[in-house]
């Protein structure tokens, strides 16, 4: 899903038609990518927001950053007991602290953007167990989740999931290695000689 087909709910169109939302890819687009496995009852997930060019704008990077520490943010603080309202108050909380120093329009108007639930209506934590599912009620110990906000701005999507074991104190993640800055995912990308 890439450019303005990997902004949702547009990517729900493919749940019918894996090639339904073919595209030429752009230099310029951003790419969700969404990796997923099922294996004798066990599925996982992740995702990453990449550039088609390998390199993100610099508009795209700080847009990026800013999503990427807001999500950081979120992980950090997933422990028993605490809800997705309060889990998407702490993403607010960073998105307005980095956007103190945003640089680009890009990103003032994203942090703005964001910062209002009504915005982000694709932003979620869900189970991933046999179906992924809502959440009913606050994390508890022993609990496998996705954490997967999903945003756009600029005709484009932002995307980053990962998989956590919920614990009594924090959370632990269960996709590590995995890039997350724009600068790790455009090293990752960089041809290897």
């Amino acid at each position: 899903m890439a450019g303005a087909n990997g902004v949702f709910p547009k990517p729900f169109e493919s749940d019918s038609r894996y090639d339904h939302l073919d595209v030429t890819l752009r230099s310029g687009d951003l790419m969700r990518l969404d990796v997923g496995c099922e294996c004798e009852h066990y599925q996982g997930g992740l995702g990453r927001t990449i550039p088609i060019s390998g390199r993100y704008t610099e508009e795209q990077k700080e847009v990026w950053n800013i999503f990427v520490a807001a999500y950081h943010k979120v992980a950090n603080e997933m422990k028993e007991g605490l809800t997705e309202d309060q889990a998407f108050e702490i993403w607010r909380s960073e998105l307005q602290r980095q956007g103190e120093a945003a640089k680009t329009s890009l990103a003032k108007e994203a942090v703005a953007n964001w910062s209002e639930r009504k915005n982000v209506p694709y932003w979620q934590m869900h189970t991933m167990n046999l179906d992924a599912g809502y959440i009913e009620g606050p994390l508890r110990a022993g609990m496998v989740i996705d954490f997967e906000p999903i945003a756009s701005i600029g005709g484009q999507g932002y995307y980053l999931e990962d998989m956590y074991l919920i614990g009594k104190t924090g959370a632990e993640v269960l996709t590590p290695g995995v890039p997350y800055s724009a600068e790790e995912i455009e090293a990752f990308l960089a041809p290897k000689q």
